[in-house]
């Protein structure tokens, strides 16, 4: 006996040629976890490192590069657009330092954890995501060493962005 389904005017045999294999396919697809795959409710739609600057007007601006100018004050720091449905949103910093600075500095925003070496500092912060953007910033310190630094961001334990650049 030959079943076979209707959809619209065509007709699906179950013993038409190759439907065996392409049901073990899509079985297999879902066994490897792409069927009801959930929807990641939040996306990283754009990430960029750069340095924030305060204009006259007394605007602030930011500016992309790989490259921080070793001078006391100047901010960098990292940008992040998101979209997603949820008010607040979980991020986690790591900063990492060619060698140990002198000082990370006396402001405690979020939660910061400093590592054994004194070069690397995980901070974490929960943050308001309506306007879909999300960033924070470094302040250049007196004593903070020049070379090769690194940051990675993690967003709600999913997404996650790493930015290399250097501080001369």
């Amino acid at each position: 006996m030959t079943r076979s389904m209707r959809h619209g005017a065509h007709a699906l045999s179950m013993n038409a040629p190759g439907f065996l294999a392409r049901s073990m396919i899509v079985a297999i697809a879902c066994m490897a976890g792409a069927c009801n795959r959930p929807t990641p409710d939040v996306v990283m739609t754009q990430a960029t490192f750069g340095l924030y600057r305060t204009e006259q007007a007394g605007q602030a601006m930011f500016e992309p590069t790989q490259v921080v100018p070793l001078t006391a004050g100047q901010q960098y720091g990292w940008l992040i657009r998101l979209r997603t449905d949820r008010p607040r949103i979980r991020w986690r910093e790591e900063l990492t330092l060619p060698s140990p600075p002198r000082t990370w500095g006396k402001e405690k925003i979020g939660t910061r954890v400093l590592a054994a070496n004194n070069r690397s500092i995980v901070t974490e912060r929960e943050v308001r995501a309506d306007s879909g953007y999300i960033f924070n910033a470094w302040k250049v310190e007196p004593g903070d060493p020049s070379g090769h630094y690194a940051i990675t961001v993690s967003i709600e334990d999913g997404p996650s962005r790493k930015f290399a650049f250097e501080l001369k």
